[in-house]
């Protein structure tokens, strides 16, 4: 069996048992979702009426052009945001324009290119979650960056309007 074969057979268990963990699925319009009662990974979101961050215990997986699991580790990590976020008082939702930073914080110091990472579970949780209008140009911008913890490897998303991006950058 290939490395890379033992990789995807991994990332297929990892979601089979989030899903028995978690209990179910994300569904379009969470509005109809209980509120976060089973939060299994630890995900939290906090918000300093500025700068809303979520962390992730997690990150994405290196898995290519593999349209079988995409569907299943969307959904994963917009339920993972879900949890947290349902745990956060007052839940806040930008009027205005955004900038949404999502940092990858790795267990090894690897290259890896920023404009081939998967960001998409993390703009559309914040659309799912209405904490954006939509995920258009006309109301959010994106940026991606890493770094390396190899004790404590995470997904980190900050989300704040334009006008307090200096905030955004001090917190990286």
């Amino acid at each position: 069996m290939s490395l890379e074969k033992a990789y995807k057979l991994i990332e297929e268990a990892r979601i089979e048992l989030y899903s028995h963990i978690a209990g179910r699925r994300v569904e379009e319009d969470v509005a109809s979702l209980p509120a976060g009662d089973c939060n299994p990974l630890g995900s939290s979101a906090t918000w300093d009426g500025r700068v809303l961050k979520f962390i992730i215990p997690d990150y994405p997986p290196r898995i290519a052009d593999e349209k079988r699991l995409e569907r299943k580790l969307r959904d994963r990590w917009i339920r993972m945001m879900m949890d947290a976020f349902y745990g956060l008082e007052p839940q806040p939702a930008f009027e205005e324009k955004v900038l949404c930073v999502i940092k990858y914080v790795l267990p090894l110091c690897v290259e890896w290119d920023v404009d081939n990472r998967w960001v998409k579970p993390f703009i559309d949780g914040l659309r799912y979650l209405r904490i954006i209008k939509s995920d258009g140009w006309n109301n959010m911008a994106y940026m991606v960056t890493g770094d390396v913890d190899k004790l404590n490897p995470r997904t980190e998303i900050y989300v704040a309007e334009l006008a307090f991006i200096e905030e955004i950058i001090a917190m990286l």
